[in-house]
């Protein structure tokens, strides 16, 4: 018989489910819920014979939509105990009790259970047997099911597109897990079925007979753990002889050292007697000509670690990150043994307990980019070095390669299960950090040439953690990616850790900070290189920039925070998709003479124009990435009569009060008026002044605490805003908005 992998889909009637309490719904579940669905049947002996067979299969992977926990709801009912009043059923309402339910509200209704290399045969019966299927969870679950039986790409590609979370076993793990059948899981449900129609039943004889209610029989269950966590390993890199000094080698290197190591480690496996197929399934994977034994989520991973965690480190490999998951048919302790001392061209790998790198690859971010290249399937066109000026590439085509990497990147995510919401996605072939190398330099070929190889920036709508590895490399030692706690979108946040004397002064200490920063960007751009706009905040004439495109020092006194905020990297597109772009284009002109936006697409655009917005475009990542440079590393800050201030770099969540969506809002520092209107009172002025700065938000509501003179200038102590739809922060309004003042957080 020929295997592949059976899949069963079950859509419920409404993207609710009530069943309790497991999450995801267990195998079990399923499985009665097909003996159900089959009940007229089972005297058939396929049937019956298929259903025997599903029980011992292993337990399937699952996957289920996201979802969001709903109300609990509580209803009385009769407990099953009207004897105790003499079986009046006018007392009934003597004996409900409360039960509570609680529906899980589902971004979509349908549920997924994938088994791995089946018999085709029982398989298809099962896919029949699926058709009957009319209820999943309780009562209320009313749902149908559809069943087939795909190859492993096609299986793969299904669990890749997948919509939600996706769930695998972990067989042998510690702790709980799911309820799964197991060898004689049938004939249970068929007894526990048999006593639920006989569950009273008559005790003693002629006047003392009594009618007693029996519980019926459990059916019978194996618990599966899902989702254990992979066991690993790190292995220094040592030179041989010479014990306790590391060999770093470059970060190039990464495809080559894993391919040796990993083929040192499956001969050594295989002289000791194990199973050289599977060994290239778990090791290995897929090699031409051989089919696929081992499903990819239970592969061993090898990840090469260049050292990071110091603006001054050197970027080389230093150590090898092992990880095995659980319920593979590799014994983990056994790939430990393979790697312990292994030596290859005069280098050995050492075993150590020391994570301390691993975490700094762990630690939770917003923005992860690259330390080896993603290899993507999007390749660019290789250009021959002789022929560079005749073969040279357009605008239009470098940013359709771009484009098509992008949505590979947003692929390789899917497949390695991160569901995240993404804010943006830069691709580029030269690395994002100071140490890092172009992606051409980690060449690769046959599989992985370095037109497909691409250093990548990922910013997500929450924080990530744990070590990271994508794209179609990742088991080469290619893709894998670090936490960028620098520049975090267009607001960097510092926290002040030590250092302050005294109370904070709003406007004085952002006032440092921005001296402080300007001299940081000038060392990186040059002692006589002119800063840029949106740094300087001035103009090409050297008098004040035009508008807020530069940057605010924002100073959070209540949290003992320093904020950065660069509104101009989200305004200008750089944080979206090269084909979201919004730069300004020369408008053009409409047939009635009058100037209009041009919205054409890069391809509608005369060439030389779509030039220029290409190197405007270039232009604005390399003020970006010259920025995250100035403010990374800025660990101390001299702020005059208030201290030298210890600062550390923090990350701000999706939930800061500073950065959250909300229609309510109130200030932290005082708002300075742009303009003081001529009218009755202060409070009054006030006001008027902060609808004017909220033009172009929704409708809003102002109140106005504590208003008063100040040097000569009309400010409030506090103002709170109330729009009519929420808005997102940062929110900094008035006429010291750039340095320090009129900072708004959201409450309720």
């Amino acid at each position: 018989m020929t295997k592949g992998a059976l899949i069963l889909r079950v859509t419920l009637h409404a993207p609710l489910y009530h069943g309790q309490p497991e999450w995801p719904p267990s195998p079990a579940r399923l499985f009665q819920a097909l003996v159900a669905g089959a009940s007229r049947r089972l005297d058939e002996p396929a049937v019956a014979a298929a259903l025997r067979w599903l029980e011992v299969q292993p337990p399937p992977v699952i996957g289920v939509p996201s979802d969001t926990q709903g109300q609990v709801v509580t209803g009385f009912v009769p407990n099953n105990d009207l004897d105790a009043k003499g079986g009046d059923p006018a007392q009934i309402g003597s004996i409900r009790v409360a039960k509570s339910f609680q529906a899980r509200h589902l971004d979509h209704p349908e549920l997924l259970f994938i088994w791995d290399a089946v018999e085709s045969a029982h398989a298809a019966t099962i896919v029949d047997i699926a058709k009957g299927l009319y209820q999943f969870g309780r009562g209320v679950d009313m749902a149908f099911a559809q069943g087939e039986v795909v190859d492993e790409e096609t299986r793969a590609a299904i669990v890749a597109g997948w919509k939600g979370p996706v769930h695998f076993p972990s067989p042998g793990a510690p702790g709980t897990g799911l309820a799964c059948p197991r060898l004689g899981s049938l004939t249970s449900v068929h007894a526990r079925f048999a006593d639920s129609l006989n569950r009273f039943q008559t005790e003693g004889k002629g006047k003392k007979a009594t009618e007693v209610f029996a519980q019926p029989r459990k059916a019978l269950w194996q618990q599966v753990p899902y989702d254990a966590a992979a066991r690993r390993a790190v292995y220094e890199l040592h030179r041989v002889g010479e014990p306790g000094r590391f060999a770093p080698q470059s970060a190039a290197e990464a495809p080559r050292l894993v391919t040796q190591w990993r083929d040192a480690a499956l001969a050594r496996l295989v002289s000791a007697g194990l199973e050289a197929e599977m060994l290239e399934g778990v090791l290995v994977g897929r090699r031409p000509g051989a089919a696929m034994t081992v499903p990819s989520h239970l592969r061993a991973r090898f990840v090469p670690l260049p050292s990071i965690g110091h603006e001054h480190v050197d970027g080389q490999i230093r150590r090898l990150y092992v990880d095995l998951p659980v319920g593979g048919p590799l014994i983990f302790d056994d790939l430990r043994w393979a790697l312990s001392g292994l030596v290859a061209n005069d280098v050995m790998l050492v075993e150590s307990f020391d994570l301390d790198m691993v975490g700094h690859y762990s630690k939770p971010s917003r923005i992860w980019v690259t330390v080896t290249p993603m290899a993507l399937a999007a390749a660019r066109r290789r250009i021959d070095p002789a022929r560079q000026k005749a073969e040279a590439k357009g605008a239009p085509e470098r940013n359709d390669e771009e484009v098509a990497a992008i949505h590979a990147v947003r692929d390789a995510l899917r497949h390695a299960g991160i569901r995240e919401v993404v804010r943006s996605i830069d691709v580029q072939r030269e690395p994002f950090g100071a140490h890092g190398l172009r992606a051409e330099a980690f060449d690769a070929p046959p599989r992985f040439p370095k037109d497909k190889l691409w250093n990548v920036r990922i910013v997500f709508a929450r924080e990530l953690s744990g070590l990271q590895v994508l794209g179609d490399g990742r088991f080469l030692g290619l893709g894998l990616l670090r936490p960028d706690l620098g520049l975090d979108g267009p607001v960097t946040a510092f926290a002040i850790a030590a250092g302050l004397e005294g109370q904070i002064q709003p406007h004085e200490l952002a006032r440092h900070l921005r001296r402080a920063v300007m001299a940081r960007a000038q060392a990186i751009w040059g002692k006589r290189a002119k800063l840029p706009p949106a740094i300087s905040a001035h103009g090409e004439d050297d008098g004040p920039a035009a508008g807020h495109e530069h940057l605010y020092y924002l100073v959070d006194p209540q949290r003992r925070r320093l904020l950065v905020w660069h509104p101009s990297q989200a305004a200008d597109g750089l944080m979206g998709h090269p084909q979201d772009l919004v730069l300004e284009a020369p408008p053009v002109k409409s047939k009635e003479g009058k100037d209009k936006p041009d919205i054409r697409t890069h391809k509608e655009r005369p060439d030389e124009e779509t030039k220029r917005m290409a190197k405007e475009v270039s232009k604005k990542k390399a003020e970006r990435q010259k920025l995250a440079r100035a403010l990374d590393g800025l660990t101390e800050l001299r702020a005059g009569a208030m201290g030298v201030l210890a600062l550390e770099t923090v990350p701000l969540d999706e939930g800061d009060p500073l950065v959250a969506t909300s229609a309510m809002w109130r200030s932290v520092t005082p708002y300075r008026v742009q303009r003081h209107a001529k009218v009755g009172s202060a409070a009054e002025a006030v006001r008027l002044d902060v609808e004017a700065a909220c033009a172009g938000y929704p409708p809003v509501a102002v109140t106005v605490f504590g208003a008063r003179a100040v040097d000569g200038a009309l400010e409030a102590e506090r103002v709170e805003l109330r729009f009519s739809r929420p808005v997102a922060g940062p929110l900094a309004l008035g006429k010291t908005a750039h340095l320090g003042g009129g900072l708004f957080e959201a409450f309720e």
